[in-house]
């Protein structure tokens, strides 16, 4: 039942006792693997993204996310990857991590061809040409921190697409005014109301 503090650990919360017995409470691991994820993933009003453009899928084109928790605290902290099929090539190691600005300079950088069409507004666009200008003949599973990418702007915007669970405790009578009732009701409002309904 350890996924229900994927989902929603705003509702439940893991503490030390989650650990596994003898297990480190520092290194507390959930993974979650997802299929039909949406083509395009809008980061803010002129950014878009494609997930299997940026080799943040896995082999079989899933999402993987990963969620590390350290336990050992008061406040547990968490941690959250892609496990990407990502290619071996040493210069796009940090390519999802790097600022608009060193994106641009390294397109200036390459060979003319590969600045053809390039939109210096748009990170996507700039990643896209540094990889056009690589061979990239090999890939391994890596772990991207989706914490980093895109300015910390991406992993918001993909949670959003996640399943949304609604839990309640079993332990007293739940009423329509408990955060855990209302925590999936905003969300169910908020999205109907974005689509018009």
């Amino acid at each position: 039942m350890h996924w229900k503090f994927f989902f929603n650990n705003s509702t439940v919360k893991l503490d030390t006792d989650d650990a596994y017995i003898n297990g480190d409470p520092k290194d507390v691991e959930i993974t979650c693997e997802f299929s039909n994820i949406p083509k395009k993933i809008i980061i803010d009003e002129s950014q878009t993204t494609n997930l299997r453009d940026e080799y943040l899928v896995t082999e079989n084109g899933n999402l993987a996310i990963k969620k590390l928790y350290d336990l050992s605290g008061k406040n547990p902290k968490t941690k959250v990857y892609a496990l990407a099929n990502y290619p071996d090539n040493p210069e796009l190691k940090d390519i999802l991590y790097a600022t608009r600005q060193k994106l641009k300079t390294t397109v200036k950088k390459l060979d003319p061809l590969y600045q053809e069409g390039v939109n210096f507004n748009i990170n996507a666009s700039l990643r896209a040409a540094i990889r056009k200008s690589c061979n990239i003949t090999t890939y391994s599973t890596k772990e991207i921190d989706l914490a980093k990418v895109e300015g910390k702007l991406l992993l918001p915007k993909l949670e959003k697409y996640l399943p949304v669970f609604a839990l309640f405790q079993s332990d007293r009578p739940s009423t329509d005014s408990d955060s855990e009732v209302q925590d999936p009701m905003h969300a169910a409002t908020k999205e109907s109301l974005a689509n018009g309904k």
